[in-house]
């Protein structure tokens, strides 16, 4: 058995979707901590998370080449969702957002600042980036939702935002996720939705979990890469930042030959 999870921050914590690729068995939990997700039962081979993995030391203008990249490829207004993430000695002032905002800011002569929304998920931030690189280097990787339903919809960024008026956003993404095998994964999801877990926590650890289930997919049969291979080779071979564990998962895993 094949487990893989999906994971989002959300109200006090870490929201998680696990799948099993061969009976299609889905469990979701709830956890206060990102630790607890990788050592809970089951243990999924793949976790995909939506949370900056591997920061900068000298803050660069547009975040991380990754987050340029992802703004390049959604396109306006969905590249407004991706956020430039701290730079790693900023992540110190979780309760000082002039700190956070100092520190970043003198980390290079760029004088690069920091966004509230950035600064308000420092804590999670910063305890994905604890994670042992044992595990960044096998089985955790970043991705951004918004990118994941690019790929859902066959690359074409979604045209409402998740907080759109009359749940337009909410509504597009079901339809889409209702194209892909995770359709009835999302519809549980939403009908037994936990605690503190908004309906776009829910569906963006959904999306994180299609993600993580293409990712083992792909590990073990490279004809399912599918029409986002170039992009994804493009992304890797762009990346500059010098940590293994920041490589961009936004598109799917390709080894770069």
């Amino acid at each position: 058995m094949t487990w893989v999870a999906g994971v989002d921050g959300c109200k006090g914590g870490w929201f998680a979707v696990f799948f099993e690729s061969d009976t299609k068995e889905c469990r979701i939990e709830r956890f206060q901590h990102l630790p607890d997700v990788l050592n809970s039962p089951p243990s999924a081979q793949v976790i995909a998370i939506d949370i900056p993995i591997g920061l900068l030391d000298r803050a660069e203008p547009g975040g991380r080449a990754c987050d340029r990249e992802a703004r390049k490829l959604l396109g306006q207004p969905r590249a407004r969702s991706v956020f430039s993430p701290p730079v790693r000695q900023a992540l110190q002032y979780d309760n000082n957002y002039r700190k956070a905002l100092l520190e970043n800011r003198r980390s290079s002569p760029h004088s690069v600042g920091i966004s509230k929304q950035a600064h308000a998920l420092f804590s999670k931030i910063r305890e994905a980036n604890a994670l042992p690189e044992s595990e960044l280097k096998t089985r955790v990787f970043e991705v951004h939702p918004e990118v994941c339903f690019f790929q859902m919809n066959d690359c074409r960024p979604l045209r409402h935002s998740k907080k759109a008026q009359q749940q337009a956003g909410i509504k597009e993404r079901r339809l889409v996720l209702a194209k892909t095998a995770f359709g009835k994964v999302a519809s549980s999801v939403l009908d037994d939705r936990l605690q503190g877990v908004s309906q776009d926590d829910a569906l963006d650890a959904v999306a994180a979990c299609w993600t993580a289930f293409t990712n083992s997919q792909s590990r073990t049969n490279p004809k399912v890469w599918g029409i986002a291979h170039d992009l994804a080779l493009a992304l890797r071979r762009s990346e500059v930042i010098p940590r293994p564990c920041a490589h961009f998962q936004i598109l799917r895993v390709v080894p770069n030959h």
